[in-house]
This record gives C-alpha cells, sequence and structure tokens, in this order.
C-alpha cells in the first residue's frame, strides 16, 4: 500500500539540509502581526495588563489607550533566522510623555509585544 502524501512530505522535508529549510521560510509569515509595519503608530485597544516593566513588575499596568510606534515585527527566530510562532509578534516602543500614558508614570521608554488584535493602527 503507498504512503499518504503527507507521510511522503514528511519524509522529505525531515531529509533536507537545514540550510535549505531555511531558504523556504524566509519571507513567510504566520498571519499574528496583521498589517502593521514598522514605524506605524498605534494604540492599545482593550485592557492589556503589563508586567514585564521593572518600576510596575509586582503590580503590572494596564496599557489601554497608550499610544506608541512599531519598533519591529519578530517573525524569525534568532538562531536560525526561521520562521517562529510568537503570538505577539508586534514590538511597540512607548514614550515616557507619550499619548493616552499618565504623566510621570514612566521614568524611561520601554518596549512591549502585541498580538495584532490588541492594537489598532493610528
Amino acid at each position: 500500500m503507498p504512503l499518504p502524501l503527507s507521510s511522503l512530505i514528511t519524509i522529505i522535508i525531515t531529509n533536507l539540509p537545514l540550510s535549505l529549510l531555511l531558504l523556504l521560510s524566509i519571507g513567510k509569515t504566520h498571519g499574528y502581526e496583521g498589517d502593521f509595519k514598522v514605524g506605524d503608530i498605534v494604540k492599545v485597544k482593550g485592557s492589556i495588563t503589563i508586567w514585564s516593566v521593572k518600576e510596575h513588575s509586582e503590580k503590572g499596568f494596564d496599557a489601554q489607550g497608550y499610544e506608541g510606534v512599531v519598533q519591529s515585527l519578530v517573525l524569525y527566530g534568532r538562531k536560525f533566522k526561521s520562521l517562529c510562532s510568537a503570538i505577539t509578534p508586534v514590538k511597540v516602543e512607548f514614550q515616557p510623555n507619550g499619548k493616552g500614558i499618565p504623566e510621570g508614570m514612566f521614568s524611561k521608554k520601554f518596549s512591549a509585544h502585541f498580538a495584532s488584535t490588541e492594537l489598532e493602527k493610528l
């Protein structure tokens, strides 16, 4: 009995050299980044608690309404530059005096990662 097509594809892929697999994944996306581009001005749509900023790591803070700039799209893994599966690939940088950010809440700029569904382009 012949092997199913999916099994044949798996056999072929698992035997391809790593460099060829990497070439096949370059330029592809997984869709979580939406239509955002580096440099876009964005606003956090919903209530999202951020814990990664050292000044507020104990209690976190709600970033809803904060406006920032898309700093990068994290689509590829660092080590092999292959397509990764990050579900929050849109890295946004916020300034301490940015729109929607309470005055005096932050002493320096900070970045956070979001899914495209959590942001709106302005």
